[in-house]
């Protein structure tokens, strides 16, 4: 039994079905004790039963939870933090502010108006949860239909189910007796306080009109991205049969998910590889792959990126299980390059690039020196302009160089290293 209310006592005794504290002779309010007696025959076990009547307490609205813009923000702004760590220049973290709020600028989600509040748009492949934070828009839920048997059970499963009837039937009429007893004794408490009651049924309409105003319906609004991809599926499914409109509708649906247009996890490490070249940092791409192998920047685990008592939500806790690709990302970061309009990338020095593979990879200084004069002979393109459709790759024209020098030197055709490589494998054995 809970405390008193006034003294905190937790002895009590009963009189006349109510329970008062011995210290202090405080009703205890929310309890009392009922004896119930009604007809039966000689089966009927008929027990005294203490009914605990406790009023209910209204919950307080809890935290909806975090966006999906909110929870990729935290993750953001986590891995850029760690890149900070790892060598990243202070400049680095502007960039990507500067980035990030580019990118939420074009999706309608964020920095849209400094005059007006507004809501966020949705993109077409949206998260229920976000429709339910910025809009209020509950999925409705499909209620279940219970099947009939079609044919009848044997006798003996409906001897043991009207057996079953039978003692919820008398369950129910018990229960029902102790309701009416009960409800009884608040009609008399109601007539004897008619001005507290008065006061909870108005506190009571406040409520109902509250949250009636909460359950409103709210109209989605989507984004230009979504609103154009909508209209470019329609427009081309006048030219297919009727049958084939779904499957159209889905295979555009699947690529749209794959574009700069729709966000994701992959995006949000796009943004991260697209500020460090436009910051000429000295962290490429696959060091970020590499980085996340390592577990220097976390990917698997993101729970230290969110506040404690706001945690992140679950649908989007695994989002980063799943390995990164360069290939995949390095798509995304042209795209995404596109989609804010970056101008000019600034060239990185593929010749420090070069001395710092053959550094790792442990091979001879004059590796590193004749592939400098073949960068110097034959320069490769790493400038990145609007009508580009792809940013260069570095690492790999700094690696061909590498390659290249090392098949020169050694003879090396694509042939001849299979070759020695067969033989190699005859002598161990």
């Amino acid at each position: 039994m809970d405390p008193c209310v006034v003294c905190g006592g937790f002895e009590f005794y009963t009189e006349s079905g109510f329970y008062f504290c011995q210290q202090c002779e405080t009703q205890q309010e929310g309890r009392r004790e009922e004896v119930v007696e009604y007809a039966a025959d000689a089966s009927t076990h008929v027990t005294k039963k203490r009914i605990d009547r406790r009023t209910k307490v209204n919950k307080t609205e809890t935290s909806l939870g975090w966006t999906s813009w909110e929870s990729f923000n935290f993750i953001l702004n986590g891995w850029t933090n760690e890149l900070l760590i790892l060598g990243a220049s202070p400049e680095f973290k502007i960039t990507v502010l500067q980035l990030w709020a580019t990118y939420l600028g074009k999706l309608q989600v964020a920095f849209r108006s400094f005059k007006e509040r507004c809501l966020p748009r949705l993109p077409l492949s949206y998260r229920q949860k976000d429709s339910e934070i910025v809009f209020g828009v509950v999925p409705s839920k499909v209620k279940k239909r219970k099947r009939t048997p079609s044919n009848a059970t044997s006798d003996a499963e409906s001897t043991q189910a009207s057996e079953m009837s039978f003692g919820r039937l008398l369950s129910q009429r018990r229960k029902k007796l102790v309701d009416l007893e009960y409800q009884k004794y608040l009609d008399t408490s109601e007539s004897e306080t008619g001005g507290a009651s008065s006061v909870n049924q108005s506190l009571h309409s406040i409520k109902s009109d509250v949250l009636k105003a909460k359950r409103k319906k709210v109209p989605l609004y989507f984004n230009s991205f979504a609103r154009a991809h909508k209209k470019k599926v329609t427009k081309d499914s006048r030219k297919i049969p009727r049958k084939r409109h779904a499957i159209l509708r889905q295979a555009r649906l699947d690529r749209h998910r794959k574009t700069a247009e729709h966000l994701t996890m992959q995006h949000v490490m796009a943004v991260i590889n697209l500020a460090l070249r436009v910051n000429d940092e000295k962290i490429f791409l696959s060091d970020i792959l590499r980085f996340q192998t390592e577990g220097h920047i976390s990917t698997k685990k993101l729970d230290h990126f969110f506040p404690e008592d706001e945690p992140i939500p679950k649908d989007l806790s695994n989002c980063g299980n799943s390995p990164s690709k360069y290939e995949s990302l390095w798509v995304a970061t042209s795209e995404l390059a596109h989609l804010l309009e970056v101008s000019e990338i600034p060239e990185p020095n593929i010749v420090e690039l070069i001395r710092r593979y053959c550094t790792d990879l442990q091979l001879p200084t004059g590796i590193a020196l004749y592939a400098e004069r073949m960068i110097a002979l034959s320069p490769p393109k790493l400038t990145f302009e609007s009508w580009n459709r792809y940013m260069p790759r570095y690492e790999a024209k700094a690696m061909a160089a590498i390659i290249m020098v090392m098949k020169i030197l050694f003879g090396l055709d694509g042939v001849t290293e299979c070759e020695i490589s067969h033989v190699i494998d005859i002598i161990n054995q």
